[in-house]
């Protein structure tokens, strides 16, 4: 009876310590950002000090104004050409994100994003398929959501959120919709030169 209690006792502290590892949502909604632009609202992720990492398409909707409800101004940007962009600001964060490995087909992910300009919205899925320039994801998105950091289950930064691709059967009125999100492609001088 004693080794049945110690090996019970020993499943629950491991049990407990391999959970340890996972990050809290609270975590992570402290690295995620609301962005407003001028003409519409993204999402952004802080990498560093005095970085952020978003979607570069974002940066069309004119001058980014807010950072989480705070005024802001850009440094600099820095584009990977795979529809990331490294903004430097004025304003200092807290705590920031750290970057991963890529995604892999059937990982679990999440995000905390800006759908429709409401900050810290969060939500999980996963990866249903991963090419070299491009991971579907299943997992609701919405306009502002662009830009969000997908994590992974250390908290570490795998992909970011670029878009949706949607297929209609226009015979039977079936829909196919997945997210979609881009692998980061920043060179390590981009990151160094960025201050991350």
């Amino acid at each position: 009876m004693k080794s049945i209690a110690l090996l019970l006792a020993f499943l629950l502290l491991a049990g407990c310590s391999g959970c340890a590892s996972i990050p809290k949502d609270w975590d992570i909604e402290k690295t995620t950002l609301t962005l407003e632009f001028e003409r519409g609202w993204c999402s952004g992720t802080a990498v560093g000090k005095h970085v952020l990492l978003t979607a570069t398409h974002c940066m069309g909707a004119g001058d980014l104004q807010k950072v989480n409800g705070t005024p802001v101004k850009v440094v600099r940007s820095e584009d990977d050409g795979s529809d990331h962009t490294l903004v430097v600001t004025d304003r200092p964060f807290v705590k920031w994100a750290r970057m991963g490995r890529k995604p892999v087909q059937t990982q679990r992910v999440r995000l905390i994003g800006s759908p429709g300009g409401e900050p810290d919205v969060y939500r999980e899925g996963y990866v249903a398929r991963v090419r070299d320039n491009e991971v579907w994801l299943i997992l609701p998105g919405f306009g502002g959501d662009s830009g969000s950091a997908l994590f992974d289950d250390s908290g570490r930064i795998t992909a970011v959120l670029s878009g949706a691709r949607t297929w209609v059967d226009y015979r039977s009125g079936a829909v196919f919709t997945v997210v979609v999100a881009m692998p980061v492609k920043f060179t390590q001088k981009q990151w160094d030169e960025a201050g991350v």
